[in-house]
């Protein structure tokens, strides 16, 4: 989810991780747009889902 702040802030992008009663999870990344280019976020979020499928076998 964009998340655009004046002044460019350079803040880590933040994960949200919300388990849900099936026991899978549901994630996103909240991002400033003007410090971020979407195709960072994508490469970021395409990381985490990668470690996270081997970390779960």
């Amino acid at each position: 989810m964009p998340w655009p702040l004046p002044g460019g802030d350079r803040g880590v992008p933040e994960l949200t991780v919300v388990e849900q009663p099936d026991g899978g999870l549901r994630c996103w990344l909240q991002y400033n747009a003007l410090a971020f280019d979407l195709p960072v976020i994508t490469a970021l979020a395409e990381e985490f889902t990668a470690a996270l499928a081997t970390a779960c076998g």
